[in-house]
């Protein structure tokens, strides 16, 4: 089984659970960036602020370093059907 690396990759155990694939899709990191904006939005203090947005920061970096699943082909499917753009 492999493990976490301190250089960011990530744990086959992780990625699939039971023979099926448990990453996520980009526009779940994207909610969670949001969460994160949103907990800065209430955050008490410029202290927790800066914490909460550095979070949504890294939720957005995690997001890019991710190769798109097939839910996320699928949304990009469709928004470009409804732009007219699906002969591309």
């Amino acid at each position: 089984m492999q493990r976490l690396t301190p250089g960011g990759g990530t744990s086959r155990a992780l990625r699939h659970c039971h023979g099926e694939d448990v990453r996520m899709a980009k526009a779940d990191y994207r909610t969670k960036a949001g969460e994160c904006y949103r907990m800065a939005a209430l955050a008490p203090g410029a202290a927790d602020q800066a914490t909460w947005l550095k979070l949504a920061a890294e939720w957005l970096v995690l997001k890019q370093r991710q190769p798109r699943t097939a839910s996320d082909r699928l949304q990009v499917g469709k928004r470009e059907a409804a732009l007219g753009h699906d002969d591309i």
